[in-house]
């Protein structure tokens, strides 16, 4: 029946029509945005189509993790990724953005451009956080890694390039994503003109996009726009200088990812006297000591893994861990979204094969690729069958034909 059609795909045939999936991801492009800067073409899509009121990401609320959960399905301690910044104990390595595009050992899942590709479709990909990495195979028939200072522009230019090749070239699946907002909300705060003028710039390079498509391709693509988590203002009375903290434990291994601070100590000795002393100062700081094992439910953080800290510190939404007394900045993400709502990003998805008027609860960013499968008319693994039915109403019953 077609209130169930997102969860029968591993028994349908592969039909894949001629409506491509345009995937625009706005790196830091918080929900409360859309009511509180009003962006014209965003709006009128998510008018014209299905949206939801809220997408949460998964713990760490960060860039790297969430988007390749979006891409994958799984959640950061299944993927590998589980912040922007961490050690690899068997690895004897920290972490850095972009790292696992010359290491396997970093990333463990199925992009959903190389199930795609697997499946026959073709994918593209423009500037996807660790699209590059050598876990993600078959690659994208169409890759453009990420290219630091490119205007938004350039990649709504490149969306209409790819779109504009002859069929049997045409990717069916484009994964884009753009860091201009995430970059001016750091910089300026979620209240400044200058965010307000950003997100009006990106609209308006959307609005022509979608203009172009329409008026120069015979093609109507389904656009997915989503985000991988909000933003909030920093408290910079409530920095928190971490070296202070932990100045009497000598060669601590600890990983600065500023909303958290994650220890991997091994010693259980020295690790409970860590904890206790953390534990301690957390009575006159804004931070959680949490312990590998005892993670909260909803982090998905209590698997076996060896990048999984033993300690992890958790800050107090606003206040931030810093390295230095001086702050640059004025907003960040990062926090627990179950404590900090501000940390949920944006669905909104319009086209042929979408149902209009369709809005639902909040949900986790996890079900994004799975969503996109189906859409796709692609193949997954049986992992999937228990997904939640909310999405279901989103997609029409033509697809599944």
């Amino acid at each position: 029946m077609c209130r169930f059609v997102i969860l029968l795909l591993l028994f349908s045939v592969k039909s894949y029509g001629k409506n491509p999936v345009v995937v625009i991801s706005i790196d830091g492009f918080a929900y409360d945005y859309i009511a509180k800067y009003q962006p014209k073409n965003i709006l009128a899509l998510m008018n014209k189509g299905a949206s939801a009121k809220g997408l949460i990401p998964s713990f760490p609320s960060k860039t790297f993790p969430n988007h390749i959960t979006l891409a994958t399905g799984v959640y950061p301690t299944e993927h590998g990724i589980v912040h922007n910044s961490f050690y690899h104990p068997e690895l004897g390595k920290r972490y850095k953005k972009g790292t696992a595009k010359d290491n396997i050992h970093w990333l463990n899942a199925t992009a959903i451009w190389s199930l795609a590709e697997q499946q026959g479709l073709k994918s593209a990909v423009y500037f996807w956080p660790e699209s590059e990495a050598k876990t993600f195979t078959p690659k994208p028939s169409y890759l453009v890694p990420y290219k630091d200072n490119t205007s938004s522009e350039k990649g709504m230019a490149q969306i209409f390039q790819w779109l504009s090749l002859a069929k049997d070239q045409r990717p069916a699946v484009i994964m884009s994503y753009f860091s201009a907002i995430d970059n001016i909300g750091h910089r300026h705060g979620v209240n400044s003109i200058e965010l307000a003028n950003a997100i009006k710039t990106f609209d308006d390079q959307l609005g022509q996009l979608i203009t172009q498509i329409k008026q120069q391709t015979q093609l109507t693509p389904n656009i997915i726009l989503l985000s991988d988590h909000g933003m909030v203002d920093i408290d910079k009375n409530s920095t928190i200088y971490w070296p202070k903290l932990v100045k009497r434990f000598d060669r601590l291994n600890v990983v600065n990812g500023q909303t958290q601070l994650y220890i991997y100590e091994k010693n259980k000795q020295r690790l409970n006297d860590v904890r206790s002393h953390l534990t301690h100062l957390a009575q006159q700081y804004p931070f959680t000591v949490y312990q590998k094992g005892e993670y909260p439910e909803h982090w998905q953080m209590n698997k076996e893994s060896e990048v999984i800290p033993e300690l992890i510190v958790n800050a107090d939404a606003p206040a931030i861990f810093v390295e230095k007394f001086s702050l640059n900045g004025a907003a960040t993400h990062g926090f627990d979204p179950k404590l900090t709502p501000a940390m949920n990003g944006i669905f909104i998805a319009s086209g042929p094969d979408i149902n209009s008027a369709v809005n639902i609860p909040p949900f986790n960013n996890v079900y994004i690729m799975p969503f996109l499968a189906n859409l796709l008319n692609l193949t997954l693994p049986a992992k999937w069958n228990n997904q939640p039915k909310l999405l279901a109403p989103i997609i029409h019953c033509s697809v599944k034909t």
